[in-house]
């Protein structure tokens, strides 16, 4: 979601100027209710998950209360024991706690990993390196028929257009270092 607002906001003068921002808003709109769905699904996941471990640590006390008070009054076990077992009990839910609470660092460390494996795994665009260099700049354009589209959609169709003295613009003209002096 962080990736796909980044890019929208950097190539808004793009997608304006391509008249894209229908399906801009319709690509948003999909991964927005992605992750809605998502967080929905792990919601539900740890509103069960969460009390089924507080009740079993709860039955655990409940249990180690029963069997000492039983122990104590039998007189097989005095109260140092029987305060000695509460505390051990504590001291042995209290690391699977801790592993409940990086349980769900992990998750959301795992699911950022992917993204970034998901982004070196990619595989480069086709035909980057293809055309031909630029000899001479006279400082005209010319568009000779010009097409273009996004996937299946054209965009711009049969363009022809010829402007003579190009003025330099951000888009076009002196090199970087010599527009920042």
């Amino acid at each position: 979601m962080n990736s796909l607002l980044h890019d929208n906001v950097a190539g808004m003068r793009q997608i304006k100027a391509y008249a894209m921002e229908q399906e801009e808003h319709e690509r948003f709109n999909l991964a927005s209710d992605a992750l809605r769905r998502a967080s929905l699904h792990l919601m539900r996941v740890w509103s069960i998950y969460r009390p089924s471990m507080r009740f079993l640590n709860n039955a655990g006390y409940l249990l180690v209360l029963w069997f000492g008070a039983t122990e104590l009054f039998k007189g097989t076990l005095t109260k140092g024991e029987f305060a000695l077992f509460i505390l051990v009990l504590r001291y042995f839910y209290e690391p699977i706690e801790q592993i409940h609470s990086l349980n769900q660092l992990f998750v959301g460390g795992r699911s950022a990993g992917e993204r970034v494996f998901d982004i070196l795994d990619s595989e480069e665009e086709a035909d980057v390196d293809a055309g031909r260099k630029l000899e001479e700049i006279k400082g005209h354009i010319v568009y000779d028929h010009v097409h273009f589209s996004y996937g299946k959609v054209p965009t711009v169709n049969d363009v022809s257009w010829r402007r003579c003295r190009a003025r330099p613009s951000p888009w076009w003209g002196r090199p970087a270092r010599a527009r920042a002096r």
